[in-house]
């Protein structure tokens, strides 16, 4: 698969003895909580997926787009390591990606919902 190094800096040979030296994980409320919030909020607001028209279509390509700079803003980020703390640091190109990415989102709430509806 890759290489794999450990927080103390040792090679491992493999992915499963990396997770095995890194010890007993445990999953706790502040794990499953974004989750629970998400899944909320899809049982609350999508009541179903638009797909006469053109619908379908903005829906796939919106999905397409949106994955496409959530991974670039994922990609851009650089993740550093210092005293055994994990630190993330988004660079300059990264935040632009994630202010067009907000800029998209905010102003698709304005215009997706009347797409497809006749006037």
């Amino acid at each position: 698969m890759g290489e794999c190094y450990r927080l103390d800096h040792r090679y491992c040979s493999d992915w499963a003895g990396c997770a095995a030296a890194a010890g007993p994980t445990s999953v706790g409320t502040a794990d499953v909580l974004p989750i629970a919030i998400i899944t909320w909020a899809i049982v609350s607001y999508v009541h179903s997926v638009p797909t006469s028209g053109n619908s379908l279509t903005i829906v796939v390509v919106a999905i397409i787009v949106g994955a496409g700079i959530g991974a670039g803003v994922g990609l851009l980020t650089r993740v550093h390591e210092r005293d055994g703390v994990v630190l993330l640091r988004a660079t300059a190109w990264a935040a632009i990606l994630w202010i067009v990415g907000m800029g998209l989102g905010w102003r698709s709430s304005y215009s997706l919902p009347t797409v497809g509806v006749q006037r």
